[in-house]
């Protein structure tokens, strides 16, 4: 007798669908991965458009069925030479974040992710940011989109001093998991926000922005850095004039109804050059004179640079740039614009926990896998997400060594400790001293792992006072 093959499909579609749940804006449905749960593209804000672009994001509108949750919501606006390389749709409606849980979870530690792209391109759809092996590890993980560019960091006279939308989105995704992760088997008061590069720099933001506080229990910043000197409103609403004149809008309401590729289309300020910038709202001040005075979130935070970033000018410490990095201009290019731009903010930054009575966690992470160590000068941006997140991409699996996989466990497992307990130190992990300016110590991951005293300390201090006067 011959067996309908539709009663089989119907059972492994079932299987794959995990039971619905219910949220503040109504009733969804994710995947069933087995020991893990998936949920994508859920909207925790309501779509930026028309009237709400270029404000602050508002609560999404409810829904009565309930909604399947298994495909990533749009990438927001960003150029099309983008590092994506997912098939996703982009599109100014994009503010949707993705939760992977452990099955079964109960009250489980929260770490949500920021990605990267230098505040003008990214995503939390990268398959490099999938959850699913960290919450395999006992974490309910999420992933956030935000307003890029233009769309995301943009003024002008007629906003009357409102900006940082991209901010105000991480934050909004913030207060949605405050008040929705319980019913992903998270703990509301168990908070870890992570990011890498733009993503550490907004997690340096959210430290000292008022409107972040209470959140998030715990912090990560991964080659954040932190300018002393941001950008103010009054230097991008200038910026703002000049784009309205381009775009021949004559008011706010003109620009609004802009088509979005008019404005994604027009150059703007380009990477390096956007990001939050001081309201005195969101972002009351820059993100040294937060910390100087004691006024970041008292939260344990663990920081992090890579070596070997991009090449960058290497005058800026004169006639002391030799002493310090010796002869070979492009070496000492890539470790100045390290140390300038990375491990001196860093080392900064965890020295004035101290003030809030709170552990800093410092560390150099100098890694290699096997395969690369003859060719490659040092870790590249970013080289130590697969490593973190437990994703190694596809290209470097043929390659990649028992000892290479090994290493990344003691990575991802060090970061949920963190995460669950606000300290990276445990069974079977490597010691990790907290930081302090008397004790100078970080821990380099690196081949061997090793707690560092005094690493590259005089230089590093050069650069900081550098830093610091800049700022005056």
């Amino acid at each position: 007798m011959r067996i309908s093959p539709f009663p089989i499909a119907i059972a492994w579609a079932a299987c794959l669908a995990a039971q619905p749940l219910t949220i503040s804006s109504g009733r969804i449905a994710g995947k069933d991965l087995g020991d893990v749960q998936e949920w994508l593209g859920i909207p925790y804000a309501a779509p930026p458009v028309g009237q709400l672009r270029w404000a602050p994001p508002e609560a999404p509108a409810p829904w009565q069925d309930v909604r399947a949750m298994d495909h990533y919501g749009n990438i927001c606006m960003q150029p099309k030479l983008t590092a994506i390389k997912e098939p996703t749709p982009m599109s100014e409606d994009c503010l949707t974040l993705n939760v992977w849980a452990p099955k079964g979870a109960r009250k489980d530690a929260v770490m949500v992710w920021i990605h990267g792209g230098a505040f003008i391109e990214g995503s939390g759809a990268l398959e490099a940011y999938n959850g699913a092996k960290l919450a395999r590890m006992g974490v309910v993980v999420v992933t956030v989109n935000y307003r890029l560019g233009t769309f995301g960091f943009f003024a002008h006279p007629d906003l009357h001093g409102e900006t940082n939308f991209g901010l105000r989105d991480q934050i909004a995704a913030l207060r949605w998991v405050r008040q929705n992760i319980a019913a992903f088997g998270g703990d509301p008061e168990n908070v870890t926000i992570f990011g890498e590069s733009a993503g550490g720099e907004s997690v340096d933001y959210l430290m000292i922005s008022p409107a972040a506080r209470g959140l998030f229990a715990h912090a990560i910043a991964e080659s954040g850095g932190a300018d002393a000197q941001p950008e103010t409103v009054g230097n991008l609403e200038k910026e703002g004039v000049r784009l309205a004149q381009e775009w021949q809008a004559n008011d706010l309401a003109a620009m609004r109804a802009l088509p979005a590729e008019t404005i994604q289309r027009t150059p703007g300020r380009g990477a390096g050059q956007v990001g939050p910038v001081v309201d005195g709202k969101i972002v009351p001040e820059s993100i040294v004179d937060g910390f100087s005075a004691g006024k970041q979130a008292p939260v344990p935070f663990l920081l992090h640079v890579t070596p070997d970033q991009v090449l960058a000018n290497a005058a800026a410490l004169g006639d002391k740039l030799r002493q310090y990095y010796g002869d070979d201009r492009e070496k000492a290019a890539r470790e100045l614009f390290t140390d300038a731009l990375f491990l001196a903010p860093a080392r900064y930054l965890a020295a004035r926990m101290e003030k809030v009575k709170q552990p800093a966690y410092l560390y150099f992470f100098s890694y290699l896998i096997e395969h690369h160590r003859p060719q490659t000068p040092g870790v590249p941006h970013a080289g130590e997400i697969p490593f973190v997140f437990g994703n190694i991409p596809a290209l470097l699996r043929p390659i990649v060594t028992p000892a290479d996989r090994q290493f990344a466990d003691k990575v991802s497992a060090a970061w949920v400790e963190f995460a669950k307990t606000g300290n990276p130190n445990g069974a079977g992990l490597p010691e990790w001293p907290a930081y302090t300016a008397s004790g100078d110590r970080l821990l380099e991951w690196g081949s061997p792992i090793a707690v560092r005293q005094h690493f590259h300390a005089e230089r590093l201090d050069a650069v900081t006072a550098a830093m610091l006067r800049r700022a005056k």
